[in-house]
């Protein structure tokens, strides 16, 4: 499955990020979209988006749609797959309104 990947933006601050966790929202101007992953699932997503041992932008089945290095995803960040946009929470993903149009 294709997800691509959203970060809350570096100049979005604190505030959106805490929106985010809990599931507000926020305008699709407060998203940068960094990468395309090729995964199974959510989960999976998130772990191929870790810079673990490595920078995950140098891993296979990864599109980068940046050119700077890019960090770790994190809460309040944003996969959109087939079934829709999902906002990763502390504990797993929760569902989000596509908010490109808000």
């Amino acid at each position: 499955m294709r997800v691509k990947v959203f970060f809350v933006r570096d100049d979005a601050g604190r505030e959106a990020r805490m929106a985010a966790m809990g599931g507000a929202g926020l305008m699709f101007c407060q998203y940068e979209s960094v990468a395309v992953v090729e995964v199974e699932c959510l989960g999976a997503a998130f772990e191929a988006t870790q810079n673990f041992d490595a920078p995950w932008s140098s891993r296979a089945g990864t599109e980068m749609l940046i050119e700077r290095g890019v960090r770790s995803s994190c809460v309040g960040d944003m996969f959109e797959t087939p079934d829709g946009l999902f906002v990763v929470q502390p504990c797993g993903f929760a569902r989000h309104e596509d908010v490109r149009h808000g």
